[in-house]
């Protein structure tokens, strides 16, 4: 363990809330080469019940966040942008399992899976109520193709952004990279 200014006991693993910080706890264990900044912030979140919410913004705001710990900055960031409650650590995985939920009823809400929609006309044919290449403003078809160019022209704006950044030049279609690549050359 490095000595910045004080000896600092990481937890017990086993004493931790919630299997996350478990996981982050056993993973801080196995070295001894952490910071005590990076373990006085394991600490800080994994001590029964609630986080001590000045103490972590004191330690993020004196020490950052470091990459010591694999998955310990996402956890930190979830619970200062209040993602992760502070108050209930114990119920993290509720929350997220909750939380997950939710965004795929979003998902489900805002995103458009249209159908080819038929009905039953005279003498049992069928008629087509709302297919692809149909022109009635209320189709959920022409929804879906406005929706789908609003996407394209979003991601082009994304990749214009920050071009020194990789992240932003990847298409949110794999498929779809080679193809971007070679059109920006």
């Amino acid at each position: 363990m490095n000595s910045d200014d004080e000896e600092v006991e990481l937890m017990d693993p086993s004493l931790a809330s919630n299997s996350i910080l478990r996981v982050l706890l056993s993973e801080a264990s196995q070295s001894s080469q952490h910071s005590t900044h990076t373990i006085k912030l394991l600490n800080c979140l994994a001590r029964q019940g609630s986080i001590d919410r000045k103490e972590l913004n004191d330690l993020v705001f004196k020490g950052g966040i470091t990459d010591e710990i694999k998955g310990l900055r996402p956890i930190v960031w979830r619970v200062l942008l209040n993602y992760l409650p502070d108050t209930d650590t114990k119920n993290w995985e509720d929350h997220l399992r909750t939380q997950k939920a939710n965004y795929e009823e979003w998902l489900k809400e805002l995103i458009t899976q249209p159908e080819v929609k038929q009905k039953e006309a005279e003498g049992g044919a069928k008629k087509m109520m709302d297919h692809p290449l149909s022109l009635n403003n209320n189709s959920e078809w022409k929804k879906f193709y406005s929706d789908k160019l609003l996407w394209e022209e979003i991601e082009k704006d994304v990749k214009r952004t920050r071009q020194e950044v990789a992240f932003f030049h990847m298409a949110i279609d794999p498929t779809k990279n080679t193809e971007v690549d070679r059109l920006m050359k």
